[in-house]
């Protein structure tokens, strides 16, 4: 193998690499915003049931927060998304997935 297809070869590796890492970290983010975002729901439900202005505003400044991190949780999946792409070949990994 030429000099210059094991460079591209191995740039195309570590792109695959970071995008699943990315990938992966993504998803925990996504699952910990979640549970966030809906803990922060339910105190603000909890809060308005027991007429608590102050847990409603906590529960919702809680749920807006989860929020903020499942919408960084999509960004990274996208990123990841661009980064396997370019490692595994671009357009061509939707028939014949080279990236895993």
């Amino acid at each position: 193998m030429p000099q210059g297809d094991q460079v591209r070869k191995q740039i195309q590796n570590w792109l695959c690499g970071a995008g699943n890492s990315v990938a992966k970290a993504a998803d925990k983010l996504g699952n910990a915003s979640g549970k966030l975002q809906l803990a922060g729901l339910g105190a603000a439900g909890f809060g308005f049931v027991a007429a608590q202005p102050e847990l409603v505003a906590a529960g919702l400044a809680l749920a807006a927060t989860g929020g903020a991190g499942n919408i960084l949780a999509g960004v990274g999946q996208f990123s990841a998304g661009l980064l396997q792409g370019a490692g595994g070949g671009g357009l061509a990994t939707l028939l014949t997935p080279r990236c895993l």
